[in-house]
């Protein structure tokens, strides 16, 4: 399993929000969150960037970026 995707679950489950609410926000179906979280599942970089951007996240593309935003998963 990957650093991302363990880090974007610990965000989902420490943000507080309903699968649902996260689901709402981000346009990814419940079914994927719940799946993804409880770790039946892998989830696509382009879906981990939709989920993570309503948590306030960012996906770093290149970790030397000079400018990368102070939150990333």
């Amino acid at each position: 399993m990957s650093d991302l995707a363990n880090r974007l679950r610990k965000a989902i489950i420490d943000s507080g929000l309903t699968h649902y609410a996260i689901g709402k926000l981000s346009g990814v179906d419940t079914a994927v969150i719940d799946r993804f979280v409880s770790g039946e599942r892998d989830i696509r970089l382009e879906t981990a960037g939709r989920i993570a951007e309503p948590l306030g996240y960012k996906l770093a593309a290149n970790k030397s970026a000079s400018s990368r935003p102070s939150r990333c998963v």
